[in-house]
């Protein structure tokens, strides 16, 4: 894996090595096109596959099928002519599609006949109106979080086991609270 970009221009650069963005970047360079995969991640596989690469779990019952297809996705794009580059950070795209990329304190440009934006998974806020928090009383909730609300009352029917009160508000409104706000 390179530590700065190898050309000035590709065919194809893909900012993103999660799922879509090593599918993409697999794609674009079997086709025979220069490729340019890029990722803020120290490694390949973004929100789904994370640490798919390196992590020393070698029990795969332990974290399902799901998660070790992305191996193979992985050595797929390591094995082609893409170019790899981790810990880089993307902070310019211009109409151009000329990309200001950074990696270990170095920038530089690159120029790219098509960009494929793959930025994935977002952690997104939401709201726990009616609920207890075990960490407290906060208002708002990342979406990973929600393992460890609580409901304050159980079901109508006296039925207390944590979840079911919160598991039959989703059921209800998926989204309570939650109000869409373009992102900034």
């Amino acid at each position: 894996m390179s530590v700065t970009p190898k050309r000035d221009n590709y065919d194809v650069v893909v900012i993103g090595a999660g799922p879509a963005g090593l599918a993409a970047a697999a794609i674009a360079a079997e086709a025979g096109l220069s490729t340019l995969l890029l990722d803020e991640n120290a490694g390949p596989g973004g929100q789904v596959w994370r640490a798919i690469a390196s992590t020393p779990v070698t029990e795969r019952d332990y974290l399902g099928a799901d998660y070790w297809a992305g191996a193979a996705l992985v050595d797929a794009v390591r094995s082609s002519s893409a170019e790899i580059i981790q810990c880089a950070t993307v902070w310019s795209l211009d109409r151009n599609l000329e990309v200001g990329v950074s990696v270990g304190g170095a920038s530089s440009f690159v120029k790219a006949r098509r960009v494929i934006l793959a930025t994935g998974a977002l952690e997104r806020p939401f709201s726990d109106s009616g609920l207890d928090s075990s960490r407290g009383d906060d208002r708002r909730r990342r979406a990973d979080d929600a393992e460890v609300i609580r409901p304050r009352a159980g079901r109508a029917d006296g039925d207390r086991r944590p979840g079911t009160a919160a598991l039959a508000a989703r059921r209800a409104d998926p989204a309570p609270g939650w109000k869409h706000r373009p992102h900034p």
